[in-house]
């Protein structure tokens, strides 16, 4: 019984050994593995942030250049006069003519944007920089969401 004991002694002995020389280098690995795990998320997070103002940069780039030409298009006295008018008559519809004039000349530096629309609710005119429209015409020949009816496209963006 003696002889199982001390057996078992130098069987458990050797396991120990064993079982640290397997160990240590698999909590080496665990701990490289969590090391590298934690890197690579940060520098991920930091791109990502990276990524995040770049756009943000961007987008606040085209509003601003969209504000400017708001403001461009605000301070043309001719829109601003037209924007009184409430009735149409040859007079009117000739500073129409002029406002368009005006718009032409106007260099939209926005890549993005292909076209601009002028709403004058008292004359409930809408005008490009090349042609102007009731509502209804507007709708029918410009109106993305065909799916939309008139009457709620009026509302809802006029």
């Amino acid at each position: 019984m003696l002889y199982y004991n001390q057996k078992n002694k130098g069987y458990f002995d050797f396991m120990k050994s064993y079982m640290l020389i397997v160990l240590i280098p698999f909590l080496v690995g665990v701990c490289a593995f969590v090391g590298i795990e934690n890197m690579t998320r940060l520098q991920a997070l930091r791109i990502n942030n990276a990524m995040v103002e770049q756009f943000a940069r961007s987008v606040d780039q085209y509003i601003l250049e969209i504000e400017n030409l708001a403001n461009v298009i605000l301070s043309n006295s001719r829109v601003i006069k037209y924007s009184y008018n409430t009735e149409k008559t040859g007079k009117t519809l000739y500073e129409l003519l002029e406002i368009k004039r005006d718009l032409l000349n106007y260099n939209i530096s926005v890549s993005s944007i292909n076209d601009y629309f002028i709403y004058f609710p008292s004359s409930d005119t809408i005008m490009t920089k090349t042609s102007s429209y009731s509502p209804q015409l507007f709708y029918n020949y410009n109106c993305y969401l065909k799916s939309e009816k008139y009457e709620s496209f009026y509302y809802n963006f006029l």
